[in-house]
C-alpha cells in the first residue's frame, strides 16, 4: 500500500461515514451520489478483450483529459470485481 492509499482508507469515514469502500454498498448508502458509466460500446459492462481493455483506457484518458485537464495531479479508486 502506497502513502497515498492509507491517506484515502484514513479519511474514508469522514467522506463515506455509512459505507465501506465497496461499490454496491455506496451504492445503496449513497444513491445521490452513485455514477455507473458504461463506456463500451453498445453499453457493453465489462471488457473481455484486449481490444475492449485497449478502448476503455482510450475512452477514459480523454475523458479524464477534458474534465481535469493535462497534468492535473488525480487520485482515481479502482475496485476490482471478480
Amino acid at each position: 500500500m502506497n502513502p497515498a492509499d492509507s491517506t484515502v482508507l484514513a479519511r474514508w469515514p469522514e467522506w463515506y461515514p455509512d459505507a465501506p469502500p465497496v461499490g454496491f454498498l455506496l451504492r445503496e448508502a449513497y444513491p445521490d451520489r452513485w455514477l455507473r458509466i458504461h463506456s463500451l460500446p453498445e453499453a457493453k459492462r465489462y471488457p473481455t478483450s484486449g481490444f475492449d481493455y485497449a478502448e476503455l483506457l482510450r475512452r477514459h484518458n480523454s475523458v479524464a483529459a477534458d474534465v481535469l485537464g493535462l497534468d492535473t495531479p488525480c487520485a482515481i479508486l479502482l475496485v476490482h470485481t471478480c
